[in-house]
């Protein structure tokens, strides 16, 4: 690898809103945002869920050029049935039943396989997260690994590797799995292969939003635990030889709205 080579590192925050970015609740990113660069103007895609976001991430390009739409959408003039996106199976399934055409814009795992440079994604997150940031990933040789969901990953000699050494179970791991994905990168991916482009991805912020609420305890539990791994990732990159080269961003898909009651769209629609 040449030494004038770039990386960069996307750390993925699912589900975290920018206003609750304070710092008292993610001292970290605070910091980082204020010696770095804050782009306060950056909006997701509609509809602004994850796995049609993380895709937009991947390919640089909206759900009407690259195909996939949101967690799951029709196809027009196709079956009649819903495109899934839960499980690596869905994604198979779908891309199978779309003749190869499920994504339908160039990602950044195509491009960089084409230059001859490396990609990696780890997540902690549901088992569809991988396909979406790195669909096809597998077959250009590329890294992959889900800390939640161990049997998803790959090549099969690196995620054996990171299996053991970081003793994930079997089962995956249900405490910490932003830490665990971040020692994954640290301690198995970087010191082999030193990826051009990186992206860890963790669920755990977009969970406790849906299940506990914008003003939970549990929610700024998770948030500290990613902040936490934000000041790992940066003191991380201080210690590298190649730490004038490595550029870290700090992102989300989406965040999540403040409600006060809901409305049947039905009923709307009749009385008016």
């Amino acid at each position: 690898m040449a030494n004038d080579a770039r990386h960069v590192v996307v750390l993925g925050i699912d589900g975290l809103r920018p206003d609750l970015v304070t710092e008292s609740n993610m001292p970290h990113l605070a910091a980082l945002a204020k010696d770095g660069t804050w782009n306060r103007r950056h909006t997701t895609v509609f509809p602004s869920e994850t796995r049609g976001a993380l895709t937009a991430l991947a390919t640089g390009a909206t759900a009407q050029v690259n195909g996939v739409a949101g967690n799951q959408f029709y196809v027009r003039g196709t079956s009649p049935d819903q495109v899934f996106t839960e499980t690596t199976h869905d994604w198979w399934a779908a891309d199978e039943r779309l003749a190869g055409n499920l994504v339908k814009a160039p990602s950044i795992s195509e491009v960089l396989h084409q230059a001859g440079r490396p990609f990696a994604v780890v997540t902690s997150s549901g088992p569809g997260a991988l396909p979406a940031l790195n669909w096809k990933g597998q077959q250009r040789g590329q890294t992959g690994f889900n800390v939640r969901h161990p049997q998803i990953g790959y090549p099969h000699s690196f995620a054996a590797r990171a299996h053991r050494s970081l003793k994930i179970p079997a089962g995956g791991t249900s405490a910490d799995g932003p830490m665990t994905a971040f020692r994954v990168f640290e301690r198995e991916v970087w010191p082999y292969d030193k990826p051009a482009a990186s992206i860890l991805w963790c669920t755990e912020v977009d969970s406790v939003s849906h299940l506990h609420g914008l003003q939970s305890s549990q929610l700024l539990a998770e948030m500290r635990a990613c902040d936490d791994v934000i000041g790992e990732l940066r003191a991380w990159r201080d210690a590298q030889p190649e730490r004038d080269s490595i550029t870290l961003f700090i992102v989300s898909d989406h965040g999540h709205v403040t409600i006060g009651g809901t409305v049947n769209v039905a009923d709307a629609l009749c009385q008016a």
